[in-house]
């Protein structure tokens, strides 16, 4: 009840439509919609099962029609917040500060259509994302120069003390640079995954985009009771030898269906996915090849927000609101 006293006394309302308060009044909104939405598609099959009879399943394509949207705005929102006035903002120095951040949002989608990248939804949303980091970087950008005009120091000693200054508000901006980060990887992932099914004979390759799986033999042996059948295949990315996987079927001597174990092999732009399918015999084997740009994307923006999120918890100062700095005025005055 204290606390809640304190948010009460030093609460005042909105001013304005168009102003930085505002922006995080409808960035929290779009995060209880986001909220409501996941709740919805995990809990419609027992509503419906409740009601109905009936259970109905809710898979990905209704996860990637509702949050895909909400996504976007969010990422929009983000790139926007910055950039309005606190109080009350000024919509002809907005767009002024939105010049470069939009400037390179535009450009992100032009090079995209330049280079023949397809989808348009996923244009779009890579340029909007493009459009959040940029209004960071801008963000940054305007803050080292005005540190740096004010104390004369060089670019770095000033971006490490404009930092540590200001660890809550640009610990928050690095962790919105880690959700840029990891929806170019989603985007990319979801949008431009390729997936091959093929059965070759030993000696013969599998060939998906910069990949060429060439497959060896297949072997059986036992481990720890379970039977292990395995695939070796070699593996050259852009006419280079980068390695051998070897995906697995491990048979159970407790459980009637065998476990599939996928092999992987990743790099900074994509992951490869091999998958044994199944045999006719150890020298005819089927294999599913999936390809999947930027997943480790997603990884290196989970550690950025984490990065960042540790930076504005260290550097969190409690701050003191009007109403206790008013209350402790009267209790020297009584």
């Amino acid at each position: 009840m204290t606390r809640y006293g304190l948010i009460k006394k030093d609460s005042s309302p909105i001013e304005a439509y168009f102003s930085k308060e505002s922006s995080f009044l409808l960035n929290n909104l779009i995060l209880v919609a986001a909220a409501f939405a996941v709740f919805w598609g995990t809990m419609y099959p027992l509503i419906s099962e409740t009601f109905t009879g009936t259970k109905v399943n809710v898979g990905a394509p209704y996860f990637d029609k509702v949050m895909a949207p909400i996504l976007l705005v969010l990422i929009v929102l983000m790139g926007i917040c910055p950039l309005i006035a606190w109080k009350k903002a000024v919509f002809e120095k907005f767009m002024k500060n939105t010049l470069w951040p939009l400037a390179m949002g535009v450009a992100t989608a032009i090079i995209l259509f330049a280079i023949g990248v397809k989808g348009i939804y996923a244009i779009i949303g890579l340029s909007a994302t493009s459009f959040m980091f940029g209004t960071h970087l801008l963000e940054f950008a305007r803050g080292i120069s005005a540190r740096r005009k004010a104390t004369k120091e060089n670019v770095l000693k000033a971006a490490f003390k404009l930092t540590i200054k200001n660890q809550r508000r640009y610990g928050g901006y690095i962790v919105h640079i880690g959700i840029a980060v990891i929806a170019v990887g989603v985007i990319s992932s979801h949008t431009y995954s390729t997936e091959v099914l093929k059965t070759v004979d030993a000696g013969n390759s599998i060939k998906t985009g910069d990949y060429s799986l060439k497959f060896n033999e297949l072997t059986e042996h036992t481990k720890n009771g379970n039977g292990i059948v395995v695939a070796d295949i070699d593996v050259t990315y852009k006419g280079k030898d980068i390695g051998k996987i070897k995906p697995e079927k491990i048979f159970y001597e407790t459980w009637p269906e065998p476990s599939t174990e996928v092999a992987i092999k990743t790099n900074w732009s994509q992951d490869l996915y091999v998958v044994l399918s199944s045999w006719e015999n150890k020298d005819k084997v089927t294999f599913m090849v999936k390809v999947n740009p930027f997943v480790s994307w997603i990884w290196m923006g989970g550690i950025i927000m984490v990065i960042g999120t540790a930076f504005a918890l260290i550097g969190g100062r409690p701050t003191t609101s009007r109403y206790q700095i008013n209350k402790g005025i009267s209790r020297v005055g009584g």
